[in-house]
C-alpha cells in the first residue's frame, strides 16, 4: 500500500503520500510517524526528532537543548519550554529550572543558591555574595553575611563578633580577643594579657590592676612579683627576692643555657620565644627573626636574611629574586629571575 510502484511485494520503486524511498522501501521522512492502516505519515510532536506516534519521541534534537525522558523530549536544565515559539529558552541566570524566564522552580545548591519565595529567584545563600560576574563567592571569613569582599552586613556573635559601623567589617573586640586572620571565630587572649594580637601570647596592653607590665609582647609580672599558671593576677614575692618564680619563696637567677637575658624580666633572646610555661625558651622557626610562638614570626632579618613577614601566614618570606634552601638567609635566584625555587 505504501508503494506507488514496485517491482514486486517487497520492492518499491515509487512511494505513496508523503513517504520517501529508501532502499526499496517507502518509509516516513525525519520527523514524521506513519498511521496505521494508511500511507500518510503525520508530522511528530513538535519536541521530537524522530517518533513512534505522534506524542511519543524516541530521538530528540540535541542542539534544540533537549534530552530523551522516557518518550518525552524535556527541555535540559537552565531552560524552560516556551509553548508560543515551541523552543526551550533559557531560565534567568540564577535558575536550576524554570517555567518561565523571570520564575525559578528548583535552584543550584552545588553553586550556594537557594529559593527565595519573594522574588521566585535563586538568591546566594547565607554567607556567600553575588560577585560581577553574577557567581556566588564566600563571604570573608569574619562576615556572617556581606554583600562584597569587603562589606559585611551582619557578624556572627556567638563568634563575639561585632560589626565596625565605619570599616564595615565584623571585629574581634579589642580586649581580650584577636583575630587569628583565618577562623571567623574570635581566639581568646593569653591569661596574661589585657589585650593581644596575631596570636594569644602576643600581648598588646597589660592591666595594672594585675600587676603586669608589658615587656615586648608579654605581660611579665613586675619586680616583686611571679607569676601564677593561668591566674591573671601575680602573686606577691617574698621580700628576699628581687624576681622569682614558681612561690613566693623560690628566689630565680635569669639563666643563659635557658637561651633568656641576664635581666630581671629575664626576656627571650632573639630567635626564641616565651611560651609562659618552660624555663627554656623555644626555638622559633629557622625564617624568623623574632616570634612569639614557634609556628609565626613576630619581625624578619631584611638587611641579612632578605626576608619579610607575610601578613597572612605571619612567616619570614624570602624577597623577590630569593628563594628558600632551607636555612636562615635566602639564598639568591638567576640574575634573569624576579622569583624562583632553586638558583636555575
Amino acid at each position: 500500500m505504501e508503494c506507488s510502484t514496485c517491482l514486486n511485494s517487497a520492492q518499491c520503486t515509487g512511494c505513496n503520500g508523503n513517504r520517501t524511498l529508501v532502499n526499496s522501501s517507502c518509509v516516513c521522512p525525519p520527523g514524521y510517524y506513519s498511521v496505521t492502516g494508511t500511507v500518510q505519515c503525520n508530522p511528530c510532536f513538535y519536541p521530537c526528532s524522530t517518533c513512534v506516534t505522534g506524542t511519543q519521541c524516541s530521538t530528540c534534537n540535541s542542539t534544540s537543548n533537549r534530552y530523551l525522558s522516557g518518550s518525552s523530549c524535556l527541555c535540559m536544565s537552565h531552560y524552560y519550554d516556551d509553548l508560543v515559539d515551541q523552543s526551550c529558552q533559557s531560565c534567568q541566570y540564577s535558575c536550576l529550572n524554570c517555567n518561565q524566564n523571570s520564575s525559578c522552580l528548583t535552584c543550584d545548591s552545588s553553586i550556594h543558591r537557594g529559593f527565595n519565595p519573594n522574588t521566585q529567584l535563586c538568591d546566594c545563600i547565607s554567607g556567600y555574595y553575588q560577585d560581577l560576574t553574577l557567581i556566588c563567592v564566600q563571604c570573608p571569613y569574619n562576615c556572617l553575611t556581606c554583600s562584597s569582599s569587603s562589606v559585611c552586613l551582619t557578624c556572627n556573635p556567638t563568634y563575639s563578633r561585632v560589626l565596625n559601623a565605619s570599616t564595615k567589617q565584623c571585629d574581634c573586640p579589642s580586649v581580650g580577643y584577636y583575630d587569628t586572620m583565618i577562623s571567623p571565630v574570635c581566639a581568646v587572649c593569653d591569661y596574661t594579657c589585657y589585650s593581644c594580637a596575631s596570636s594569644a601570647s602576643y600581648c598588646t596592653s597589660c592591666l595594672n590592676s594585675t600587676f603586669r607590665a608589658l615587656s615586648v609582647s608579654s605581660c611579665l609580672c613586675t619586680n616583686g612579683y611571679f607569676n601564677v599558671a593561668n591566674q591573671a593576677i601575680c602573686l606577691s614575692c617574698s621580700y628576699q627576692c628581687v624576681t622569682c618564680s614558681a612561690s613566693s619563696t623560690t628566689c630565680t637567677l635569669c639563666s643563659i643555657s635557658n637561651y633568656r637575658n641576664v635581666t630581671p624580666t629575664c626576656t627571650c633572646l632573639a630567635g626564641y620565644y616565651d611560651d609562659g610555661i618552660h624555663a627554656m625558651c623555644g626555638t622559633c622557626n629557622y625564617v624568623c627573626q623574632t616570634c612569639s610562638n614557634g609556628l609565626t614570626c613576630n619581625t624578619c632579618n631584611l638587611t641579612s636574611s632578605f626576608r619579610s613577614l607575610n601578613n597572612i601566614t605571619l612567616m619570614c618570606d624570602c624577597i623577590s629574586q630569593y628563594f628558600d634552601a632551607g636555612a636562615a638567609v635566602c639564598s639568591a635566584c638567576s640574575y634573569s629571575c624576579l622569583t624562583c625555587q632553586k638558583p636555575s
